[in-house]
């Protein structure tokens, strides 16, 4: 997906979890709206908190004035309820400071900490007749193209489970079953059935985890989604044949997850008619169907007789010898170290040999310039591998 350069600032006021007047304060360098802000947003929190007191306190202290109204103090205690269940605060917003500590401090800092590390995409133009039609996927936080719409996920525990149902087969079939046209807008993206993070058992989120953060996880600028599900090794190797083995087991178990039948499984599958005519062209066969239904028996024959379900994977999804083998990989990359060019002294080139013939137009100084270098070389030399200058003599 396209990446367009965008300041840092920019994205983050795009994204952070903050009220916007907040914002508005720190561009502003406004101490007295900052103070306002955060002292009404913080007392709201002290109020969910059943801390009545301390609430009242922030407020009769930085925002209610002696000379307000009771509808006035009232309408501002409703306001600060009102941004506390709009922009939930936890324990970790809250840091030691200094008295010298600013409201604008503290609000940049929290402006920061409550940017996502990444974003979920997803495109825009949804077309029912391409291969897949719901395209989701993890991204870094920047900024990206009008073609790409963004969503951030307040809760990081299921992230990777809700990455992994949206990138299924069953999810896509039914984006499908209810596009109206090409442009797959929030409100059509609202209403689609995605699983609840109730709906996965401990072992449910671990089987998930593990092959999504593999296949999301193959870049450091996607490293903040990989903290969120508690990883912080290397990237992983993109490797095509346990990627389509990673991506086949998750589809596998999402049909179990939403409750589909083998028959239908295999109904769902035929509708999806260009993977299965890629696949027949390449492979004699529709693979990724076969294999997705060989994987979903085994799975239910391990949920029939309790024994757990076996990968077919090896090393494991996520395992440790996957992260070490990144690891090792990364380390391993050789460094390309620029050469420095050695130019000959001056007084080596012949007197005149810069200037420039009669009639030639300034425009046209650099393409000739350019043309009698090359000419005085014997043979093309590539100055980024050669660690020794051309003697001046070699170059006739």
């Amino acid at each position: 997906m396209p990446r367009y350069w965008v300041e840092e600032w920019e994205v983050i006021k795009a994204t952070s979890n903050v009220p916007r007047l907040l914002i508005q304060a720190v561009e502003a360098k406004s101490e007295d709206l900052a103070r306002q802000i955060i002292s009404t947003w913080f007392a709201g929190y002290a109020i969910a908190q059943g801390r009545e007191n301390d609430g009242n306190t922030l407020l009769i202290r930085n925002v209610v004035s002696v000379w307000d109204s009771m509808d006035s103090a009232l309408r501002t205690r409703f306001a600060a309820m009102a941004l506390e269940n709009e922009y939930p605060l936890d324990e970790t917003d809250f840091f030691g400071g200094t008295p010298e500590t600013t409201f604008l401090e503290i609000g940049e800092r929290l402006i920061r900490k409550r940017t996502p590390k990444w974003l979920l995409g997803f495109r825009r133009i949804a077309r029912a007749t391409d291969e897949r039609t719901g395209l989701f996927s993890a991204l870094p936080n920047v900024g990206m193209g009008d073609s790409v719409f963004l969503m951030s996920v307040k809760v990081t525990a299921p992230a990777g489970c809700l990455i992994g149902s949206l990138s299924s087969f069953v999810f896509d079939y039914i984006v499908r079953q209810n596009i109206g046209g090409t442009n797959m807008s929030f409100f059509y993206v609202q209403q689609f059935a995605v699983l609840p993070p109730a709906h996965y058992r401990p072992q449910d989120m671990e089987f998930v985890h593990k092959r999504v953060l593999e296949l999301a996880y193959t870049g450091r600028d996607i490293c903040g989604f990989a903290s969120g599900l508690n990883y912080y090794g290397a990237p992983f190797q993109w490797d095509d044949d346990r990627r389509y083995l990673l991506r086949c087991e998750l589809d596998a178990f999402y049909f179990h997850l939403y409750g589909i039948v083998r028959d239908d499984v295999d109904y769902i599958m035929h509708t999806f008619p260009i993977t299965r005519r890629k696949e027949e062209q390449q492979y004699g066969e529709y693979r990724t169907k076969r294999v997705i239904l060989e994987i979903y028996d085994a799975m239910a024959d391990a949920e029939r007789t309790g024994i757990p379900y076996q990968t077919r994977l090896d090393p494991p999804p996520a395992g440790p010898r996957v992260a070490d083998a990144a690891a090792s990989a990364v380390q391993t990359t050789p460094i390309a170290i620029p050469v420095p060019m050695l130019v000959p002294s001056l007084k080596l080139v012949a007197s005149g040999a810069w200037s420039m013939p009669t009639g030639v137009q300034p425009d046209n100084f650099v393409l000739l310039a350019i043309s009698e270098v090359l000419h005085r070389f014997a043979r093309p030399v590539d100055r980024k591998r050669t660690a020794n200058p051309i003697p001046v003599g070699q170059a006739a």
